[in-house]
């Protein structure tokens, strides 16, 4: 006996029956989506959306028509109706229409490419929206960015012009925040609305100089106490750009309901996913007509993370979070969940890593993040001033044992800047480190972007209760000071171990004579008195055998000793040569009663 055509076709997988065919066109563009006309058919003959929709998630190859048999249904076009839910929406099967959000235009180009006629061209172009009449800038930026660059302050625009909200992924230190100064520099005008910036409290001090050193005359509101954010909230209209912490956010979220912003931009998106996070939901309230999101590091690690950080970008881009948890569980070992989710996500997204722009970058370029003491640490860092000051008027440079009192007091300041932990008996425990909270946000970021790094302090104590945080944490590192017998096998070691990322080094110990070549990222957590022994710490890293770029970042608190030897240093270079090797008769016979005063002041 024989089978029947038709059951003969079905039983090779649909092979010579008709085909389910989908055509669609634009019927119009609205201020948020497309509206899609489409025309489902097989053999001439209307099929029904749900119909075609069960036999795709079923993964059959056939689908019935009404009253005529069967059709088969392409592996591309089953593609399409598997994905189609988180690519349309307002769906008519009366008058045959959806809509497609102009955020999702790219991710509906791509589960239509491969399905003959149902691509639309004008979605394909990228015609979101329509493009605004830019307005002159009302202000100028007046940074030099190098090619990259250029190209992140495009793809800003560009996304943003047409309404739609990006995510800049570069690895730290390529410029993420003056590329994003850039971008408001270029968009704001007479008439916008206040931008906000939202980032970890040690970077608040770093945003504020960056912006007021690349866009002068930006009217900025960065707030650090109580009292200054209820001031900026009775006018916050009289500024043009606001530096919030996640914290200061979190106590401001009632005005925040209120604000509305030009540019809502998040520093570090780590901070935000926990969709269930106060910072999370603080964020996600405040209204913009803008919204950038802003991380060192790759989220494609996490689809949950990917999902709250696209959920405050796009609201519902991608569903709910349990709708989001049931398509996607099980990404980590599905490729074709993997590239179904990066098709959806990847069109607002730009990260370039160094080894990307390695061309466009110096062999060795340095940077200094200013941060900010807290309450606590700040109140503890005036009354060790106020004593200083006191000292002072006592001062006689002929005694040197006033002149040690003197040393004690820049000694203890200087700790203070750097954990207030470190003064004696105690009397700084507990007290909150606003450069140690810093100094947790660069390792994160370079450890997750694969990087290794030397991390530099005078101060072995202070080493050593970070490698007590280390081992809370679970970080591997080495560690070297003045005591350390093997220099050379912990050394080679850190060279020969992909899987350790840190190097810790006191800065005597470790500033010459080492060779430590696997890393490219030296932080400088303390300023030395004498910068050439800063070069030489940070040319541990870059020397011959050096194929990448080396970073150096120097760690430096805002309105502190610290700022106020910077400067000093740059005018008295001579003085730092001795003051680390006598520093007692350096302050008594080097220093000027009135120097001494600018590092008190």
């Amino acid at each position: 006996w024989t089978l029947s055509g038709r059951l003969a076709a079905l039983l090779q997988g649909g092979r010579g029956l008709p085909p389910v065919e989908l055509h669609c066109s634009l019927l119009s563009s609205g201020a948020e989506a497309f509206t899609v006309e489409y025309r489902l058919s097989a053999a001439g003959r209307p099929l029904p959306w749900d119909s075609v929709v069960s036999a795709a998630k079923g993964h059959r190859s056939c689908t019935a028509i009404p009253g005529a048999g069967l059709a088969a249904l392409p592996p591309a076009l089953g593609g399409f109706f598997r994905a189609a839910p988180g690519a349309i929406r307002a769906l008519d099967t009366i008058d045959c229409t959806f809509e497609v959000p102009f955020f999702n235009g790219a991710y509906f180009t791509a589960i239509t490419r491969d399905v003959p006629g149902a691509l639309v061209p004008e979605i394909a172009a990228g015609e979101a929206g329509c493009v605004p009449v830019l307005q002159p800038p009302k202000f100028r930026f007046t940074g030099e960015l190098r090619n990259y660059q250029q190209e992140g302050v495009k793809f800003l625009q560009r996304m943003t012009d047409r309404g739609l909200n990006p995510l800049l992924a570069d690895e730290m230190g390529l410029g993420k925040t003056v590329q994003t100064l850039a971008l408001l520099a270029s968009r704001l005008h007479e008439g916008s609305l206040p931008c906000l910036i939202v980032c970890p409290a040690s970077l608040v001090t770093n945003w504020e100089r960056e912006a007021e050193r690349f866009v002068p005359g930006l009217r900025i509101a960065a707030p650090l106490s109580g009292a200054e954010r209820n001031g900026l909230w009775k006018h916050p209209e009289r500024y043009d750009l606001i530096i919030l912490s996640y914290a200061a956010a979190r106590l401001s979220t009632t005005p925040l309901k209120h604000l509305m912003t030009e540019y809502l931009i998040l520093d570090e998106a780590q901070h935000i996913k926990n969709p269930g996070s106060g910072n999370a939901r603080t964020c996600k309230v405040i209204s913009a007509r803008h919204r950038i999101v802003l991380s060192g590091t790759p989220l494609e690690n996490s689809p949950e993370d990917l999902w709250s950080v696209m959920d405050f970008l796009h609201p519902g881009m991608l569903g709910t979070l349990a709708a989001f948890r049931k398509t996607y569980a099980g990404a980590a070992v599905s490729r074709e969940l993997q590239l179904d989710l990066a098709r959806r996500a990847n069109p607002f997204f730009l990260r370039r890593t160094k080894a990307q722009v390695a061309s466009d970058l110096p062999p060795r370029s340095e940077l200094t993040i200013y941060c900010d003491m807290g309450e606590e640490q700040r109140k503890l860092y005036e009354k060790v001033r106020a004593e200083g000051l006191e000292t002072l008027k006592t001062f006689d440079p002929k005694d040197k044992g006033s002149g040690a009192m003197i040393f004690t007091t820049l000694l203890r300041l200087r700790q203070i800047c750097c954990d207030p932990g470190l003064l004696p008996d105690g009397v700084g425990e507990g007290v909150p480190s606003a450069k140690g909270e810093l100094l947790k946000e660069l390792l994160h970021e370079h450890i997750d972007s694969a990087h290794k790094m030397l991390l530099f302090s005078q101060f072995t104590t202070l080493l050593q209760r970070i490698t007590s945080q280390l081992d809370a944490d679970g970080i591997p590192f080495e560690y070297l000071d003045g005591a350390t017998r093997n220099r050379q096998a912990r050394v080679d070691h850190f060279n020969q171990s992909p899987e350790i990322p840190l190097f810790l080094l006191s800065l005597k110990a470790g500033g010459t004579g080492l060779n430590l070549t696997s890393a490219d990222t030296v932080i400088i957590y303390d300023p030395w008195w004498n910068p050439a022994v800063e070069s030489q710490a940070a040319g541990r890293s870059h020397r011959i055998g050096q194929r990448r770029a080396v970073s150096t970042i120097r760690l430096v608190m805002k309105d502190s000793i610290e700022e106020k030897i910077l400067d000093l240093q740059s005018r008295k270079q001579e003085l730092f040569n001795t003051v680390m090797d006598d520093p007692t008769a350096a302050v008594s016979q080097q220093l000027s009663l009135d120097e001494l005063r600018a590092l008190l002041g």
